[in-house]
């Protein structure tokens, strides 16, 4: 696998993490230490939790692929490079459990889960520190850990309300510290993966504060919004309903006034943000991985790989700002027709990302609320969202019944998160046929095809992996 002991040594070679603005954050990284001096003081500690959020840019969890194979495959976007293990996913057949993009998701989430574990098991060792700082690091680890294992669950595990006992992922709780330790852990099940998400959830709730101490930490309201988003993909309406107010009405973070405010900035961490992977010039994965390195256009120095499908711009309204602001052609006659999202620009590839934001949060209330007939409530989170972006505002004339109110918020989530990696997740989670427009054509609920396949090169190495049916 690609964590290994290596692993642990390597959270410390990483350059100071990406915020500048905090003092903790300006500690320099052990450039070598042995295992047992890891957590030996409180600098040392606070460095493993900082290498443990500075895996999350990798490109397989949520720094490139990771994001982009739940929109490239559907309706959202198409990705024109040449990157067969990309095309491969693009087309569903023939996806090789060999596939290197599938490689990556799996082996670059299980980084930061590595890193994860050695904070939780690590910091209590730590001398001279106060239970509340424990606390404080061991929230934040779960949060991650939680994070990362929602993250991979959905990839290689068919959906939870398909059947919970279904095979998921390995749960690795422990921390890998000589190679092959971890090679004899089969794959738990769906089920038992979402009861750990949430068990390592609310153990941070009960950690975490309301406040970011710097840009990029876990809170308690990241922590109630991926409880509200775990819950939707179980279809706990009450659950989910309640964790997305919870962010809502008492938390800190709020809509900006308007939906290009966050993505006018590239290092973003206004209250709009709940949780965001922070990258910057200095600290980002690189020109071959990153979001903006596909999404930019060739005649700007990206690789114009990836381009907005006509029938999402179709979908907005003509003055609706979405469409209006954050979708741009250029001037190139190869280019000429093609649009491309205004959300990952940055020339050097260190747009922050955002894994939790409000106007998502905002969507999970109001789906929830239909379902639990509480329409008022749905279509007023619905035209929060339209409102901001200047679109017509819906009103009951707009709708027949409780599924077609519902059609309406699963489509504003369409439009508002394009590019941010939902799309597929969310045909999934709802029991619907996933929509190729790349071959106009649908990939139906429950085929083998909307799972990724096991990586061949796990299985090589650990018997007790079994693979997906269909691969």
């Amino acid at each position: 696998m690609k964590y290994s002991q290596s692993l642990l040594m390597g959270i410390f070679l990483m350059s100071a993490l990406v915020i500048s603005s905090c003092d903790v954050l300006n500690i320099d990284p052990e450039q070598s230490l042995d295992d047992e001096m890891v957590f030996t003081d409180e600098s040392a500690a606070q460095s493993a939790v900082i290498g443990m959020y500075d895996g999350l840019q990798e490109g397989g969890a949520f720094g490139g692929i990771g994001i982009m194979a739940a929109d490239f495959p559907t309706d959202v976007s198409q990705f024109t490079g040449s990157f067969g293990t990309f095309q491969n996913i693009r087309d569903y057949d023939p996806l090789q459990a060999t596939n290197g993009a599938v490689e990556d998701i799996w082996a670059d989430t299980y980084e930061p889960i590595n890193r994860a574990n050695n904070v939780i098991h690590g910091v209590e060792e730590v001398p001279d520190i106060t239970d509340e700082q424990v606390d404080q690091w061991k929230g934040e680890a779960k949060f991650v850990r939680a994070l990362t294992y929602f993250h991979l669950v959905r990839y290689f595990g068919q959906p939870y309300i398909v059947d919970p006992g279904n095979l998921g992922v390995p749960l690795m709780l422990e921390p890998t510290e000589e190679p092959g330790e971890h090679l004899n852990i089969p794959r738990s099940t769906v089920g038992e993966v979402y009861d750990q998400i949430i068990s390592d959830l609310n153990d941070a709730r009960g950690w975490l504060g309301e406040d970011q101490e710097f840009d990029g930490q876990a809170t308690v309201g990241a922590v109630d919004a991926l409880l509200a988003r775990v819950y939707l993909h179980q279809q706990d309406w009450d659950s989910a309903f309640d964790y997305a107010n919870s962010v809502i009405e008492d938390s800190p973070y709020e809509l900006s006034g308007d939906p290009m405010t966050p993505w006018a900035d590239h290092n973003y961490n206004g209250p709009e943000f709940i949780f965001a992977v922070q990258n910057r010039t200095d600290d980002q994965i690189g020109v071959n991985d990153a979001l903006a390195s596909f999404h930019r256009p060739d005649s700007e120095g990206g690789r114009g790989d990836v381009r907005a499908f006509g029938r999402l711009l179709d979908a907005y309204e003509d003055d609706d700002l979405r469409l209006t602001e954050l979708f741009y052609e250029t001037d190139e006659d190869a280019e000429d027709g093609h649009f491309f999202t205004g959300k990952w620009v940055h020339p050097n590839q260190a747009d922050n990302v955002p894994v939790l934001r409000m106007a998502d949060v905002y969507l999970m209330r109001a789906e929830a609320a239909a379902e639990l007939e509480n329409e008022t409530q749905a279509l007023e989170d619905l035209n929060a969202i339209r409102a901001r972006a200047g679109a017509s505002e819906y009103d009951t004339d707009d709708y027949a019944d409780e599924d077609e109110l519902i059609d309406l918020i699963l489509q504003e989530r369409y439009l508002e998160l394009a590019f941010e990696g939902y799309r597929r997740h969310d045909f999934l989670r709802r029991g619907d046929a996933i929509q190729d427009a790349n071959q106009n054509r649908e990939i139906a609920f429950g085929d083998n095809r909307t799972i990724f396949p096991i990586p061949a090169r796990e299985i090589d190495v650990n018997p007790e992996l079994e693979q997906n049916d269909g691969y």
